[in-house]
């Protein structure tokens, strides 16, 4: 690194880039180091090579998305800027259609920053890029997610309805999204009833990572700590929610503690 940086990168600006973006990664905790990586990337991006543009795209997002895991919520529009700004690049295509991964994290993000018009449109103007094969299981799974953030219960579930669960990811979320709904309708036995279902899958899926596993476990416990008629130690259960490493939905959960008293 010192050599490189002597050498001024050989004035190949391309090696720079990768140098700040290197610098990023070993010191998260230094943000400024992402704002450089994050200017050079916009001086220099028209002149880079459509892979190494992806790549170093993949990276500042991914730098994003660890922030965001440990509550640097001013991440989330960073992340959107450059999910969007890729996309409409076309940097997250794959056989010349719009990767599904990619659309469904646009739509967690702005959600997340309640831009909820602004992703009904995108939902309708990129949609129709989705491969064919995938396009309205996709299109129902981020719409469904859409409609509940809005409040529309009976829409949201209307699309669950047209989710194929053949997908692990779909069908965890989907999981997900029917407890929230549950329990923001005062639908008890049905959400415990879910909720036992849920977890007895999990335990026994073996082709689910055991941190995955894990996530959703604790997600469904303390929403069973939530749906209890009174909660005897709200302090334990609120520390409990933000400091446990392996959770789903941590702010929903707070939001659902702090209206629950």
């Amino acid at each position: 690194l010192q050599h490189l940086e002597a050498a001024d990168f050989f004035g190949e600006p391309l090696i720079g880039l990768y140098h700040a973006a290197l610098l990023a990664q070993v010191d998260e905790n230094d943000e400024s180091l992402f704002h450089v990586l994050r200017s050079m990337l916009l001086a220099q991006e028209r002149s880079l090579p459509e892979e190494d543009l992806r790549s170093i795209y993949q990276l500042a997002i991914n730098y994003c998305a660890r922030k965001i895991r440990h509550g640097k919520d001013a991440f989330a529009s960073e992340a959107l800027e450059l999910y969007n700004s890729g996309i409409e690049r076309q940097l997250f295509n794959d056989a010349g259609r719009l990767s599904p991964w990619a659309f469904t994290n646009v739509t967690k993000l702005a959600l997340r920053l309640k831009r909820f018009e602004w992703i009904e449109s995108f939902i309708m103007r990129h949609g129709p890029n989705l491969a064919e094969d995938f396009r309205q299981n996709v299109l129902n799974y981020n719409l469904a997610e859409l409609y509940f953030y809005t409040n529309r219960y009976d829409e949201a579930m209307q699309a669950l309805n047209h989710v194929a669960m053949n997908d692990i990811n779909y069908y965890l979320g989907a999981r997900v999204l029917l407890v929230k709904i549950y329990f923001e309708n005062d639908e008890i036995n049905a959400l415990l009833s879910l909720l036992s279902a849920f977890m007895v899958f999990l335990k026994r899926n073996k082709k689910i990572s055991s941190n995955i596993k894990q996530t959703y476990l604790n997600f469904c416990t303390t929403v069973f700590q939530l749906s209890k008629p009174e909660i005897k130690n709200r302090e334990k259960l609120r520390e409990s929610i933000q400091i446990t490493p392996l959770l789903t939905d941590r702010e929903w959960l707070m939001k659902m503690l702090v209206r629950h008293g």
